[in-house]
Parts: C-alpha cells; structure tokens; sequence
C-alpha cells in the first residue's frame, strides 16, 4: 500500500475511549490501556508520515447522555457529552485535516464524511485507511459504509482499508469471538483488513 496513494481517516482517538474517560471508568485500566497503546500507534505513525497523505479526516463523536445506556445512570452516561473530557483528542494532529462530528457509530451517517470521501477519489487515491477506535463497532460500521458508498458512487477501484495496528480494541473483546467476527464481517464486505505487524 503506496501512502502517497492513500487518505486517512482516524475515528473517535478521544479520551472518552482511553483509560481516562469514560471506558476507562466503566471497564477498568486493564481492559482499556490496549486503546491507549493503540492511540499512540497511530500517534507515531502519523508522526512517521506526517505528508504523506493528501486528504485526511478526523471524526469526533458527539453523544448524547445516557445514548448508550438506555437512559440509566452508569460510567457510560455521559460518554463522550458535549463540554466534557471524554470529547478532547487523545492524539495531535498537525496539518491540514477535515473535521467531521457524528453522533452515531457510523461516520458514514454524516453527510460531510461522504463529501470528503469523494474528494478523497477525486484526489486520485486508492485506499482510504480508517484507524481509530473501537474495531467492533465504529470502525467497522465506517470502514463497511464506506466502501459500500464508495463501490456505489465509483465503482470498486477504491479500497477501504484497516490496519489493526491501529485499530483500538478492550482487551476482553479481543480475546472475545466479537473481535473475529467484526473481522470477518469487514472482509466479508471487501475491506482490506491488514494483520498485526504488517503497517509501514
């Protein structure tokens, strides 16, 4: 995979989903800190190629409380609320990136993320990579949307592509049939899902 050929987009590396927000609260240190480990993959892969890439987005989650707990209190009530921590990046990013809000899973929801990734083709590129968290359920809702979108509008020259080097994950879920089921389904959709150890 040729970088220079290639967009990013990194979903939801917010402190919400590090041993620091609110996963962090709900789940424990131990089952978040691999999240960590990964945003600071992606950190350093970043700071590796810090040009390489001529488009890039980041995605931000907005929720609302208790979005994801039915209602009921819980250390997840107010993941990732407007004005509070979860919503700060945990990771910098320098240069010229398109922000983009959503308030689903899916940032193919949002009608400004479709926009960007047709400026991405039009930019001549040929993979979209998606790094972020979590692989189970944002990344892969996305990473589907996305080349299922791109399949429709351009036809199937792009590729939607996954690095789980920079994929976050709880480590109870990686050890969980989840983990290889969300693989499975993304492949099952044509995206390319890069093992560990194989991001350069």
């Amino acid at each position: 995979m040729k970088l220079s050929n290639s967009a990013i987009s990194v979903i939801d590396a917010l402190q919400g989903f590090t041993t620091r927000g609110s996963f962090g609260k709900a789940y424990g240190k131990e089952d978040v800190r691999p999240i960590d480990e990964t945003f600071e993959r992606i950190r350093g892969f970043l700071g590796d190629h810090p040009d390489s890439f001529p488009a890039r987005s980041v995605v931000r989650s907005i929720y609302e409380p208790g979005q994801f707990t039915l209602g009921q209190e819980s250390p997840l009530y107010d993941l990732c609320t407007k004005g509070g921590r979860d919503v700060m990046d945990a990771i910098p990013y320098f240069g010229d990136w398109q922000a983009i809000t959503k308030r689903t899973n899916a940032a193919t929801d949002v009608p400004a993320y479709l926009d960007w990734l047709g400026s991405a083709v039009r930019a001549r590129v040929e993979n979209i990579v998606i790094a972020g968290a979590t692989l189970t359920s944002c990344l892969k809702q996305t990473s589907i949307g996305s080349k299922r979108f791109l399949d429709r509008e351009f036809g199937k020259g792009v590729n939607v592509v996954v690095p789980l080097d920079l994929a976050g994950v709880r480590a109870s879920v990686k050890n969980s049939p989840d983990y290889s089921r969300a693989i499975e389904e993304m492949r099952d959709c044509m995206v390319t899902v890069i093992e560990n150890g194989q991001t350069h």
